[in-house]
């Protein structure tokens, strides 16, 4: 498996109980600094009940806490590890949502227009199945590409990455992934 920026999606979590939005991003309180500028990956800081749900869910008992999390949700606390522990357990994912051992057709244009809310799709083989997962793996939509171009309405979707599985007619297939913002 290769090691490159397809093969993880890092999510950061600030599970300080004390730290608001204010602290998060260094505005006011006791805080560190912004914790947000210049990261290029998402970064949440659930309150309340959500800091509670994660907290627990996550045993968070010290910093950094990493996790690998397969598409399948089989979850692996692999620590402040280097990165290369970490693309072992991606290596040891199940491949449902893998991209690495999938077809990569060159004709596959895929993207999300925000203006239309729409998933478009151009160059896919008639015949297609589509599947949509959500991080989770949750299965999110499902449908066949009747022509060479389409486009699947996402208006009202949750904000968050999602995962498009094509199967192609010879059986054949390849995952995307997308953004919904």
């Amino acid at each position: 498996m290769g090691t490159n920026s397809q093969d993880v999606i890092v999510l950061g979590i600030e599970v300080d109980q004390n730290n608001g939005n204010n602290e998060f991003l260094g505005i006011s309180g006791v805080t560190q600094g912004n914790w947000v500028e210049g990261v290029d990956y998402p970064l949440f800081n659930p309150e309340n009940e959500d800091w509670g749900q994660i907290t627990g869910d996550y045993d968070v008992v010290y910093y950094p806490m990493v996790y690998a999390i397969c598409p399948d949700r089989t979850t692996t606390l692999t620590g402040s590890q280097t990165s290369a522990v970490l693309y072992e357990e991606v290596a040891s994912c199940s491949a449902s949502l893998n991209t690495a051992t999938h077809y990569m057709p060159d004709d596959l244009i895929f993207f999300f227009n925000t203006v239309s809310s729409g998933l478009h799709i151009l160059h896919s083989e008639q015949g297609t199945k589509l599947e949509i997962f959500d991080l989770t793996g949750k299965l999110f939509i499902t449908g066949t590409l009747e022509s060479d171009k389409g486009v699947v309405a996402l208006e009202g979707s949750p904000t968050g990455i999602y995962f498009c599985r094509f199967t192609y007619p010879s059986g054949e297939m390849t995952v995307r992934k997308f953004y919904i913002n």
